[in-house]
């Protein structure tokens, strides 16, 4: 795992690791197929186009929004099809989301342990060609990054290893926005953002107004999943924010029946984000038709066979915050998507969002295999 670099020595030594990478990745060819499921969050207006929230593995989502607008198991559905190209039967580890497990077996695929006997078995074959999809006896599923980290995949060669290119940066917003600020197409589509060090004195917020843009900010912890300790709030509120997060005491944030706050009652991290905020073009939602701030959630594949990398769509969907867009109500309730409600991506908009995004994924996709081989 990628772990937070909280020190000017450590982002220093950051940047010289990741520019040897990007040399070695402009001087040699990527090895080994690879098939990464990954789900991209992100914010659409026709003004500043898209701006990337969020990418995460796709296995960590329950595809709420697709589940609603297409039918229970759509997504997952999708998926398995898609493996089916090249392998008739695949293998996972528990625990798995229900309808990725219904999925699965669905198809044929059975639970196992690395160290069982299939593994051997599969061990005893030789494989052809390791940069071919076809070439490899069968593959291998699990939500935790270890078997990717440990480098599993050598061991067990015959046996690809789904989501190497995005398990190690799961669940570390720090290391996945370090890495798309690499990749130049990527990170034109990113928010302006920095990395702070936890605290709540007047300089602190005086240097995040100076570095963000905008009246309004977003604060997010490094490692959480499914919004929790998102903030987005005014920058004049930045002081007594900061004060309330990071110095009030753990009970009183338990307590809190906002997540976007009480998350940070049980964050360990040394340290914090805040970028820019973009809201997308309002969306009419709703039985009143009122208008939302919604996130754009994209489902999809990125594929490598063949020293050829292809990227899948799998599907998309609008998810809304809890309310509308209205003073009434606070910034979180109206900006920050929770799937209040859901909506189909208009197919004009869509192909435009694939259109700005394919140069950013392709080649940030790349980045991600030739760092995890």
């Amino acid at each position: 795992m990628v772990e937070c670099f909280e020190t000017d020595c450590e982002q220093t030594l950051l940047k010289i690791g990741i520019g040897l990478i990007l040399f070695a990745w402009t001087n040699c060819l990527y090895p080994m197929a690879d098939i990464s499921f990954i789900v991209v969050d992100l914010k659409y207006n026709r003004e500043q186009g898209v701006k990337i929230c969020e990418i995460q593995p796709g296995s960590y989502s329950r595809f709420s929004g697709s589940e609603l607008l297409e039918g229970e198991g759509a997504i997952p559905d999708r998926y398995c099809h898609f493996l089916k190209r090249y392998y008739s039967k695949g293998y996972f580890t528990h625990p798995l989301y229900k309808n990725m497990h219904k999925a699965f077996v669905a198809h044929g695929w059975s639970s196992i342990h690395l160290e069982g006997g299939i593994a051997a078995k599969i061990r005893e074959k030789p494989i052809g060609d390791p940069d071919r999809l076809s070439d490899y006896q069968t593959c291998f599923f699990s939500l935790s990054p270890q078997p990717i980290l440990q480098k599993e995949h050598k061991r067990f060669p015959q046996m690809l290893f789904l989501d190497r290119a995005i398990l190690p940066y799961s669940q570390n917003k720090y290391a996945m926005n370090c890495l798309l600020d690499q990749i130049n197409e990527a990170k034109k589509l990113r928010p302006i953002w920095k990395v702070y060090l936890k605290g709540a004195s007047e300089a602190l917020a005086t240097q995040i107004a100076a570095d963000i843009p905008g009246d309004i900010v977003v604060i997010k912890p490094i490692r959480s999943m499914m919004g929790r300790g998102v903030i987005i709030l005014e920058k004049k509120d930045l002081l007594s924010t900061l004060k309330y997060i990071f110095c009030s005491p753990k009970q009183v944030l338990l307590d809190d029946m906002e997540r976007s706050y009480s998350q940070y009652a049980i964050d360990r991290s040394n340290a914090f984000i805040v970028e820019e905020f973009i809201p997308s073009d309002p969306l009419l939602l709703g039985p009143e038709l009122l208008p939302y701030d919604c996130t754009m959630r994209l489902m999809l594949i990125l594929s490598y066979d063949q020293k050829v990398a292809s990227i899948t769509y799998l599907g998309s969907y609008w998810y809304s915050p809890h309310k509308p867009l209205d003073q009434s109500y606070t910034l979180i309730q109206s900006h920050k998507a929770k799937g209040t409600h859901f909506s189909k991506v208009a197919p004009e908009i869509f192909d435009e969002v694939k259109r700005q995004l394919y140069p950013a994924l392709s080649k940030t996709y790349l980045y991600m295999l030739n760092r995890n081989l």
